[in-house]
């Protein structure tokens, strides 16, 4: 295991790649713990077969948290270098930190319907609960507490800014406290009220649903909310189109964010660009009206390939029903999906959107 880590590393440096953090501080801990490399690969996966991209990274610092009750893997690494971290007590932490990422990949599955990673804006929320989960020695872990924080740290893009720092700032409220449970309690509270300070009364107002899809906590909403309806794909009419599966059903690979009004159509189409080049819209700001998350939703891959340019008035007659669209949450009536209404559409939609959210927030009380 020694010699394949050193070949690789070897191999990466010649062709100039950049090593992450956590790989270099696994190149240290490697020659103290043979096997190592192996079991977290097949075990990222054995994630991925979950449809959760689990980095190498998280890994490390999952353990470290265990071990040091700090995320910050440099103490692990010191205690493997002074003799004070064996390879059995490294392999115990190991197996903690194995059973309690799956422990907390079924809650966000089974309980948020977040049966894929692939949304997530910061998979650094995963850690204090990985941690929580390890080390809580109660019969019932607080699950309700585990979906608040996940869904409101990620609200409150509560790592977005120096995440390192904030994960040590999470670390000394969770390992600070009587017990474990009441540190993950403390911390619930406090990405609650950072959340409040962008949301109100954690209500999403149809202002609030904007913006492009990357790092986009509300496009994670609109998955969760598109699962709780059971969404499937759509029938794009074509015999190429693969059996309509539920959004669960569809790998990460695989699925994609369709533009309900084609990003090709809007920007060459007339009426649609009317209302904006009236209020004098740049071009810029046009495009990134059409990129906006009102404006798209989840699909197979090939469905979304097979609907190409065609408008929303011609393909959602065909390739959905009242149902299919309900639970993408399209507003009704045919008006709305003609070009000249686009504006329109996504004003309607923002509104859907927004009260689904609210009601999901207001879910887990």
């Amino acid at each position: 295991d020694v010699s394949n880590f050193r070949q690789l590393m070897s191999r990466t440096l010649a062709e100039g790649t950049q090593l992450t953090g956590a790989e270099i501080h696994l190149a240290e801990i490697v020659p103290h713990w043979s096997g190592i490399t192996s079991k977290f690969r097949d075990y990222r996966a054995q994630c991925m077969r979950m449809y959760y991209d689990i980095d190498l990274s998280f890994l490390m610092r999952a353990i470290t948290a265990i071990e040091c009750n700090v995320p910050r893997v440099k103490e692990l690494v010191k205690r493997v270098r002074n003799g004070k971290l064996g390879r059995a007590r490294l392999d115990s932490h190991w197996k903690k930190a194995k059973r309690a990422t799956d422990r907390l990949i079924r809650t966000l599955q089974r309980d948020l319907q977040l049966d894929k990673s692939k949304f997530f804006t910061s998979k650094n929320a995963l850690v204090p609960l990985v941690y929580y989960l390890a080390c809580d020695s109660g019969k019932r872990p607080a699950v309700r507490d585990v979906q608040r924080f996940f869904l409101l740290s990620q609200l409150s893009e509560h790592y977005g800014g120096a995440a390192d720092t904030a994960l040590s700032k999470d670390f000394r409220i969770l390992a600070g406290r009587n017990t474990v449970r009441q540190g993950l309690s403390d911390l619930v509270e406090a990405v609650n009220h950072e959340a409040r300070q962008s949301y109100r009364g954690l209500k999403i107002r149809p202002d609030h649903v904007h913006g492009v899809s990357s790092k986009n906590i509300l496009l994670l909403l609109m998955y969760a909310l598109m699962r709780k309806r059971s969404a499937t794909d759509w029938d794009s009419g074509t015999e190429t189109t693969v059996k309509i599966k539920r959004l669960d059903q569809i790998g990460p690979e695989e699925m994609q964010l369709h533009h309900i009004f084609p990003f090709n159509f809007v920007h060459k189409n007339k009426a649609a660009l009317k209302p904006y080049v009236d209020d004098e819209w740049t071009d810029a700001e046009i495009r990134a009206e059409i990129n906006d998350i009102t404006n798209l939703t989840f699909l197979h891959k090939d469905t979304n390939a097979s609907i190409g340019d065609k408008p929303p008035s011609q393909y959602l007659p065909s390739c959905t029903d009242r149902e299919m669209r309900k639970a993408h949450f399209i507003p009704e009536g045919p008006d709305l999906w003609r070009p000249e209404n686009f504006k329109d559409f996504l004003n309607e939609r923002r509104k859907l959107l927004a009260k689904g959210m609210t009601s999901l927030l207001k879910s887990i009380p």
